[in-house]
């Protein structure tokens, strides 16, 4: 996982799987994330890369949602159509969803 500046977000890149064998990890990653970015918090979470995506990796994005609203920020995804990522996102989830990085531009308007 990498985590680095896009503009206004912080983007945070997902690698590999997103499985209950790593939900742990990747948990700690996006809180530690949400805690020590600079208000007014734009979480980015780049899901383009991520191999697999299981139930226990779903209820783990939709947690960060609830950890970034409760921070007053904004959760935005980057989810391909094709990806395995799209698939596991929640009806909730689908309208922060964008499916490449260059869409993101116009929300800093």
């Amino acid at each position: 996982m990498e985590t680095r500046s896009y503009g206004r977000y912080t983007v945070l890149n997902l690698t590999g799987r997103l499985v209950a064998d790593t939900v742990v990890a990747a948990e700690a990653r996006i809180l530690t994330t949400i805690v020590l970015a600079e208000p007014p918090l734009s979480l980015v979470l780049d899901l383009s890369k991520l191999d697999a995506v299981d139930s226990h990796g779903a209820h783990l994005l939709n947690k960060a949602q609830f950890a970034v609203r409760a921070a007053r920020g904004s959760l935005h995804l980057i989810a391909p159509a094709e990806g395995p990522a799209r698939g596991a996102l929640s009806r909730y989830l689908l309208g922060s969803t964008v499916e490449r990085r260059e869409d993101l531009t116009p929300l800093t308007g």
